[in-house]
């Protein structure tokens, strides 16, 4: 049966050429720097210095408007999955080597596997390690302001104004409106890494085939209104892309060549590590920083406990084993501060475990994912032991976080702000033409979105439904590139400006 390979899978290749080209030529003391010869530790510096990047201190990964210096934003939750995703990739070095040495004369268990990841996988480590580091960083670029309630509401307030009469006949493609309606973080990164007509700080981080296609956590796109979840693969549960980059998409996929199952893609290889990577991170720090917030307690986590033991699943003996420990090691903990450094020690080590669990599970299913057909998370594989503890983490959160009285009044204050800057954003928004773009309303837009629009002109062969769905496309491109404080004081200022008439 066909097989991915790496050195397709690995295309250093970038959209934009061009944008290199100024660096070439460099003299240095050791010679001639190409950065061409060196595309992912490029795409690393590129990424890890970029103002896209930094922007995201100002992003809820949980907590909102919060003057707390300990909760997580999207820039340190980044940081936290590059740093495992790249642990990751050094464990499976270690884990292959010493399965493969430890055998002896003895021929090992899954040895030709084994010996195809050291031949193909490992001996491109170094590349591997930036791409998925790189990714890392990026995965969350696209996210709008508050967090993935951000997502929820966005989408919500558009599908209400294009079901309004006058948007209906706006944009009466059905497929484009449904393209429009729902706004996805994975979907709003590839955008904005791909689009010559989007943000302008992103196109400067320019990364190669290999980290954009290692992104792609879901690689299909739908018209649907239903529910993806309900498809059996794992890369179809979300939109991974907008209508607008389909043919750039499509076209990464057929460089890298990456596999169809079906009629849909599946993913790069290393984008099931990257998940882990993301998994792994937001669990664990979420949990931490509802600990510190004093929403999960030393007696919600003994309830858990409890219930874990009475559950008489073997199964779930490794997540009662993990939660005992912690119980034990918060007993004697006298302060505040202890019982938060005893926390933070505890999940250190669980992390440990969990990175051990995705490449044992990477390395069980490696022929089955080069060839396309593994179709879940590397951490929900069966037979994974810590199975149990990731879903628990996600269980307390779902039972004592995400309804919690602060969740809900931010969640609120969020819905309002995106509400204000949706209206406002839209105005100039009257017939779906060129002249939209000439109005008093289109002049009193923030100055980078009146720029972006404006290059839409410059657009030929564009007739009404791709004129007003780039439109509304580059409203929503602006949004999402706003940090909460941005969204925020957009907000208040525009409410002022109602109010003054």
């Amino acid at each position: 049966m066909e097989s991915m390979n790496w050195d397709k899978l690995l295309n250093k290749e970038r959209l934009h050429n061009d944008e290199i080209e100024i660096s070439k030529g460099f003299e240095s003391k050791i010679g001639v720097i190409d950065p061409s010869e060196y595309p992912f530790e490029f795409d690393y510096l590129a990424a890890s210095s970029c103002s896209v990047l930094r922007a995201m201190q100002d992003k809820t990964q949980v907590f909102a408007f919060s003057s707390s210096k300990f909760v997580r934003t999207r820039l340190t939750h980044s940081t936290e999955v590059a740093s495992i995703a790249n642990s990751i990739i050094s464990m499976i070095d270690r884990y292959v080597s010493n399965e493969l040495s430890k055998s002896g004369n003895k021929k090992p268990k899954r040895s030709d596997t084994l010996k195809e990841i050291k031949d193909y996988f490992l001996e491109r480590k170094d590349d591997i390690s930036l791409v998925v580091t790189t990714a890392g960083l990026l995965h969350d670029v696209g996210n709008p302001p508050f967090g993935h309630k951000g997502e929820e509401y966005l989408s919500k307030i558009i599908e209400t104004w294009l079901g309004k009469k006058n948007q209906k006949d706006l944009v009466s493609n059905a497929e484009n409106r449904n393209d429009l309606i729902k706004v996805e973080g994975n979907a709003q990164t590839l955008r904005y890494l791909i689009s010559e007509n989007s943000i302008k700080e992103m196109k400067v981080i320019n990364p190669t085939y290999a980290v954009l296609s290692c992104l792609m956590k879901y690689t299909g796109n739908t018209s649907s209104k239903e529910s993806l979840s309900i498809q059996s693969h794992i890369q179809s549960h979300k939109k991974g892309f907008y209508l607008s980059e389909q043919e750039t998409v499509e076209k990464i996929f057929s460089k890298l060549g990456i596999l169809k199952n079906n009629t849909t893609h599946v993913r790069n290889p290393l984008a099931y590590i990257l998940e882990a990577a993301d998994d792994i991170a937001y669990r664990t720090a979420d949990f931490e920083d509802a600990f510190i917030k004093g929403l999960i307690t030393e007696k919600v986590i003994l309830k858990k406990l409890t219930d874990l033991k009475n559950s008489n699943s073997t199964r779930d003996k490794y997540c009662t084993d993990n939660f005992e420990q912690l119980t034990v090691a918060l007993k004697n903990r006298k302060t505040g501060q202890e019982r938060i450094e005893a926390v933070h020690t505890w999940l250190t080590k669980l992390k440990l475990q969990l990175i051990y669990n995705t490449v044992w599970s990477f390395v069980i299913n490696y022929n089955d994912i080069m060839k396309g057909k593994f179709n879940d998370e590397l951490l929900n594989d069966e037979r994974v032991f810590h199975r149990k503890t990731m879903t628990t983490f996600e269980e307390l959160m779902e039972d004592h976080v995400y309804n919690c009285p602060e969740i809900k009044q931010q969640d609120n204050q969020a819905e309002k702000i995106l509400d204000t800057l949706w209206n406002y954003l839209t105005e100039f928004i009257r017939i779906g033409s060129k002249e939209d773009l000439d109005g008093k309303n289109f002049y009193k837009l923030p100055n980078r979105l009146q720029e972006n629009l404006k290059l839409l002109l410059e657009k030929q062969n564009l007739d009404s439904q791709d004129f007003v769905y780039n439109e509304i496309r580059l409203v929503i491109d602006f949004i999402c590139s706003l940090t909460d404080e941005n969204a925020r004081e957009l907000a208040h200022a525009f409410t002022d400006l109602e109010e003054l008439g």
